[in-house]
C-alpha cells in the first residue's frame, strides 16, 4: 500500500449561504456550489454520534473519507497528500504538503435518472406492517486536480503522472467497493455508482478558473451517487399471517 497523507484539519468555508435541508431541497433539483472542503478528519467524529437528529449531516464528510480510503489503498505513487480544499490561488493551504491530489466537491443535486416511485414494505415482529418511499438518489460531483511539488525538475510532467495515477484508480470501479465505505455510508441500502464523466455541471471551465483566481489545470470530472433517506414510514395495517379458505356444499338440483 502506498503511503498517502490525508490533509489535516482546517475550518470549512463555502461561498454561498447555508445549504437547505435535504427534505426541503430534494423535491427540486439540488445545485449548490461548494468551496473549501478541507479534510477535517477528527473534528466530525463527535457530530456523527450526536443522536438521531444528526443522522445524515456527515454524509459528505463520510464520502470524503471513503474516497480518501479508496485512493490511499490503490494509488501506486507514494507520499501523496489527499486534500478536499478549494483548488484556488491559495492552494495548498496550511496542512497540505505537495505533491497532492485535490477532490473538490462543487455540485450536489438529485439524480433524476435514478428517481423511483418504489415503496419498501417492512413486516416487523410487532405485526404492524409499514411502508416507506425508497431513498432519494443524490449526485455528488467532484473536480479532481493534481498538484506537483513546484521545486521538482519537471512539475508539469509530475502533474500529468499524478493525475494519470489517480485516474486509473477511479476508472477501476463502477461502484465504490463496500470495503472502502466509511461512517454512515456503510449503511447505504444501494451501491454507490461512481464514474469519471465527460460532462461537467459547470457552465464554463474558463469561468471556474477565473473565479478561483488561479491558472488553468487539467481536471478529472468525477461523480458519486448517494442514497439519502428523507421519507417517513407509514403504517399500512396488520401483517397477514394465515389464509382461511372456506369450502361449502353446492346447491342440489331436483328432477
Amino acid at each position: 500500500m502506498a503511503h498517502i497523507t490525508i490533509a489535516g484539519e482546517r475550518p470549512r468555508q463555502r461561498v454561498i449561504g447555508k445549504l437547505p435541508t435535504l427534505a426541503e431541497a430534494l423535491p427540486q433539483t439540488l445545485s449548490q456550489t461548494y468551496r473549501g472542503r478541507p479534510a477535517s478528519r477528527s473534528s466530525d467524529k463527535a457530530d456523527r454520534h450526536c443522536g438521531k437528529q444528526g443522522r445524515g449531516e456527515a454524509m459528505f464528510q463520510d464520502l470524503d473519507d471513503t474516497l480518501a480510503a479508496l485512493v490511499e489503498a490503490e494509488m501506486s505513487l507514494p507520499g501523496i497528500t489527499i486534500s478536499f480544499a478549494t483548488p484556488d490561488d491559495q492552494f495548498p493551504p496550511s496542512g497540505v504538503t505537495l505533491p497532492a491530489v485535490a477532490f473538490f466537491l462543487y455540485d450536489v443535486r438529485e439524480n433524476h435518472e435514478l428517481r423511483t416511485n418504489q415503496w419498501d414494505t417492512t413486516r416487523p415482529e410487532s405485526g404492524m406492517a409499514t411502508r416507506k418511499r425508497a431513498p432519494a438518489r443524490v449526485l455528488c460531483s467532484y473536480l479532481v486536480t493534481a498538484w506537483p511539488n513546484e521545486s521538482a525538475p519537471n512539475p508539469a510532467q509530475d502533474e500529468h503522472r499524478l493525475l494519470g495515477a489517480v485516474m486509473k484508480v477511479l476508472l477501476r470501479h463502477r461502484e465504490i467497493p463496500a470495503s472502502y465505505l466509511r461512517g454512515e455510508l456503510t449503511e447505504q441500502s444501494a451501491p454507490l455508482p461512481a464514474r469519471v464523466t465527460a460532462e461537467s455541471q459547470l457552465q464554463g471551465i474558463g469561468e471556474f478558473w477565473q473565479a478561483m483566481g488561479g491558472r488553468p489545470k487539467a481536471i478529472l470530472h468525477y461523480s458519486v451517487t448517494l442514497s439519502v433517506d428523507v421519507f417517513e414510514s407509514t403504517e399500512v395495517g396488520p401483517v397477514v399471517t394465515e389464509t382461511v379458505v372456506r369450502l361449502g356444499r353446492g346447491v342440489g338440483h331436483e328432477s
